[in-house]
């Protein structure tokens, strides 16, 4: 072999080297090109869509009509609770009082009971039913009695 043919076989050898570390590089090119595509048209997609599920103007401005029509009915559903509850404490005081005006009816039928069987029976000396006196006098119509009068 000569001096060229070796020479030759080193630049074949050096030349088919520098082959494969080319089509390596352009593979990798290639993949990463591709990568690059993908992304971008994953990024077009994403404003495209984002353009499109975007609110404008009118879109706010209808939404804070709704927010500003849920507070006013927030603010009446507070009014109607108070409301409510100072009507459950006036039912509350009117039942008591209602107790007691039953309370004051028994007393009073009593009353009236006992004078009744007093004056159907003579005057026999009967004492009224425990727990409850006769009046003193004619009552005034409010639920005491006046003073007495002699005679």
């Amino acid at each position: 072999m000569s001096y060229m043919d070796s020479h030759i076989d080193g630049l074949r050898a050096w030349i088919g080297e520098l082959e494969r570390k080319l089509q390596l590089r352009t593979r990798v090119g290639l993949v990463l090109a591709a990568l690059a595509l993908g992304a971008a048209g994953a990024g077009i997609y994403l404003a495209v869509d984002a353009a499109d599920n975007s609110a404008d103007e009118g879109d706010v401005q209808k939404l804070q009509g709704q927010v500003d029509q849920l507070t006013g009915e927030t603010s009446q559903a507070a009014q109607l609770s108070s409301r409510v509850s100072a009507a459950q404490s006036l039912a509350a005081d009117a039942s008591t009082e209602v107790a007691q005006l039953q309370a004051q009816v028994k007393s009073l039928q009593a009353q009236v009971s006992s004078l009744q069987q007093g004056s159907t029976g003579g005057s026999t000396g009967t004492t009224p039913p425990s727990g409850t006196t006769p009046p003193a006098g004619p009552t005034t119509g409010s639920g005491t009695t006046g003073p007495s009068k002699a005679k």
